[in-house]
C-alpha cells in the first residue's frame, strides 16, 4: 500500500454502511482498506482484485508492528 497519503478518504454506499454494522472492527478495517484502493474516477469490474497485507493494516491503524505480528502469528 502506498503510504504517501496518510489521509485516505472512503465514501461508502448505504449498503456498505449497513453491512458494516454486522462486521467486527477488524473486518471493517479490512473492508475499508480495500475500498481505499478503488479509484473513485475509474470503473471497477468483477475481475479487479484488491490486496490487503497484514502490514497494510498495521500501518493504517498505526499499531506496533512486532507486537501485532506476533499476535496474528499466534492466532493462525
Amino acid at each position: 500500500m502506498d503510504n504517501s497519503n496518510n489521509h485516505l478518504t472512503v465514501v461508502k454506499h448505504n449498503n456498505i454502511v449497513e453491512a458494516g454494522y454486522r462486521l467486527s472492527i477488524n473486518e471493517n478495517r479490512v473492508l475499508l482498506t480495500c475500498i481505499s484502493q478503488i479509484d473513485s474516477m475509474g470503473v471497477i469490474n468483477s475481475d479487479d482484485k484488491f490486496i490487503v497485507t497484514v502490514q497494510d493494516l498495521i500501518d493504517l491503524i498505526g499499531l506496533d508492528t512486532k507486537k501485532h505480528l506476533q499476535t496474528i502469528g499466534a492466532g493462525s
